[in-house]
């Protein structure tokens, strides 16, 4: 229980307690219903002034009407106070409701912006990712692309040593079918018409020229081999460095440039497999006129061996 002595109540303490009259503002239930808690100073100040005042009113008035009376009349005082303060209360918990929705709407406009940035942010991480998938096809078809071409230098190169031996082969045989039937007349010339030792003499400067030739032969096939053979060490060196370059740009992912570069380098690559080819093909031109002059010469000294035995028998 608490108990409520306004200034207006002060004068009935003097009044013996016999003679006081009921007075129901005097014991409250509720000490918040007595003590109300105003926040504004300039509120306070004005509701201060006014209650001063009325209860000044209430002593000037209780001097004149009776105390009953001047009690009801205390008591509608305090209930238009306690209805001004409930006026208050209701209009500081409107603002307290509104400001409280203002924050409910800040806190759900930062909730949807940081949807909308974490939104962004995946987005962003897909375009890259599909960016990622794109290149990565390109490098696998331009590595599928090369791999099929290395495949095919292979090939060309294979063919050709196998069209240069052909060659060689088909060379051999034509000298040979050209060389044996002089060979055989010869030999039948000499047994009937030459002693054995003029022949000999006569066979050795051509055993000599045939050895000097085949001599030639195989340094120009030797030499053919190890152009071949460098040819393909820069071959393979360009390749390995292609495939450094290629490994770089396949690390980055994004570098253009070097793919440019190694696209440059494939380029310069077959550009060399042709330039190769084509040596290739003037070596075998090479080779071929080489055998036509070893056929040239072996056939003037078939003839001119061929006319000694004749001279002789003339003889």
């Amino acid at each position: 229980m608490v108990v409520a002595l306004w200034p207006g109540c002060r004068a009935l303490l003097h009044v013996p307690s016999q003679q006081r009259p009921f007075i129901p503002c005097v014991l409250v239930e509720d000490a918040a219903f007595c003590i109300p808690v105003v926040t504004d100073t300039a509120s306070l100040t004005i509701l201060v002034e006014v209650t001063a005042s009325l209860m000044l009113l209430v002593e000037v008035t209780a001097l004149i009407i009776p105390v009953e009376a001047t009690a009801y009349f205390i008591l509608l005082v305090e209930f238009t106070a306690f209805l001004f303060i409930l006026v208050e209360a209701t209009a500081s918990c409107i603002l307290v409701m509104e400001v409280t929705a203002s924050c409910i709407l800040v806190v759900e406009v930062t909730a949807t912006f940081i949807i909308l940035v974490d939104a962004t942010a995946s987005y962003i991480l897909l375009v890259q990712f599909t960016a990622f998938l794109i290149i990565l096809v390109e490098l696998t078809a331009f590595l599928t692309i090369l791999v099929e071409a290395t495949a095919s230098c292979i090939l060309v190169v294979q063919v050709t040593a196998s069209l240069v031996l052909l060659v060689a082969d088909t060379a051999l045989c034509i000298l040979v079918v050209e060389v044996t039937p002089p060979l055989i007349f010869l030999i039948e010339a000499t047994a009937s018409c030459i002693p054995v030792v003029e022949v000999t003499a006569s066979l050795i400067p051509l055993v000599a020229d045939t050895a000097s030739c085949i001599l030639e032969v195989e340094v120009t096939a030797s030499l053919i081999l190890l152009v071949q053979f460098t040819a393909f060490l820069i071959i393979l060196v360009e390749l390995t460095a292609f495939l450094t370059i290629l490994a770089e740009a396949t690390a980055s992912c994004v570098l253009v440039v070097e793919v440019t570069a190694a696209c440059t380098l494939a380029v310069e690559v077959i550009a060399s497999l042709i330039v190769l080819v084509e040596a290739t093909a003037s070596l075998i031109l090479l080779l071929e006129f080489t055998a036509f002059l070893i056929i040239l010469v072996e056939a003037t000294a078939s003839r001119i061996l061929l006319g000694r035995p004749l001279l002789c028998i003339f003889s």
